[in-house]
């Protein structure tokens, strides 16, 4: 008879950081990112009662970069990030291994954003 391992106990061993860890330069970003995104976006000083997240996506790295990746080395990882912040809209780029605001810039003739994290740029 073939012993069964409960499946809490091999949970147990698993890291939920190594479970969350992208592995390729393209990977979406984890959960963990997100989160990593937000503390440093809210750390920057830069947010108030105004600010809406309209999108927060994965910048990719550079084409020879990826190219030249192999698996197991790291590599760079940064979120795109567009807020509405009152009447203005803001573009955001995160470093998130480094936990650090890389920009913060107002986007100039941005005048809407629309639902279903479409952003529509308009100039006028």
């Amino acid at each position: 008879m073939r012993r069964v391992i409960p499946l809490a106990l091999l949970l147990a061993f698993v890291s939920p950081a190594a479970a969350q860890t992208p592995s390729h330069p393209l990977d979406a970003l984890t959960s963990l990112e997100y989160w990593t995104v937000y503390d440093v976006l809210k750390a920057s000083g830069h947010l108030d009662s105004t600010t809406h997240y309209a999108s927060v996506l994965l910048q990719e790295p550079p084409k020879a970069e990826v190219l030249a990746w192999k698996p197991g080395t790291p590599h760079r990882r940064e979120a795109l990030v567009i807020l509405a912040q009152g009447r203005k809209t803001i573009e955001a780029v995160v470093d998130i291994a480094g936990k650090k605001l890389e920009s913060w810039r107002e986007v100039p003739g941005c005048t809407r954003i629309c639902a279903a994290a479409m952003i529509i740029w308009s100039t006028t």
